[in-house]
């Protein structure tokens, strides 16, 4: 049963982030990729944000070109935890979905010079 309300609830958030418009907030030369946000998805729940970014990489990496994440952090704390990754083969979560990954996460922290730290900074 909970994994039923998870896959309600996922697809969902998915469909919003569908039509909505992504803010592209920082890139990551390493792996020559940028990242965007969508601020239309970002709901807070006392110091906890959830919002779904969006990583849309300038090649292929195994056979991946984009993928949309739904992320919660805990702003006080400066750590998050993914929730889903959604793969995409197109770039700019286009086209029909290569792959989902919705268990086995942990929480983990950011340094604040790296994507996922300045995207944090930003949310909170």
């Amino acid at each position: 049963m909970k994994k039923l309300f998870l896959y309600i609830f996922l697809a969902l958030l998915w469909c919003n982030t569908v039509y909505s418009e992504w803010i592209h907030i920082t890139h990551a030369t390493t792996k020559n990729a940028k990242f965007y946000i969508d601020p239309e998805t970002v709901a807070k729940v006392d110091d906890t944000k959830f919002f779904w970014m969006l990583i849309d990489q300038n090649k292929p990496v195994d056979d991946v070109m984009s993928r949309k994440v739904h992320i919660q952090i805990k702003c006080k704390l400066y750590r998050y935890k993914m929730h889903s990754i959604i793969l995409y083969k197109k770039p700019m979560g286009k086209g029909s979905i290569f792959r989902s990954i919705t268990e086995g996460f942990k929480w983990n922290s950011a340094p604040p010079d790296s994507a996922v730290g300045i995207i944090m900074k930003s949310i909170c």
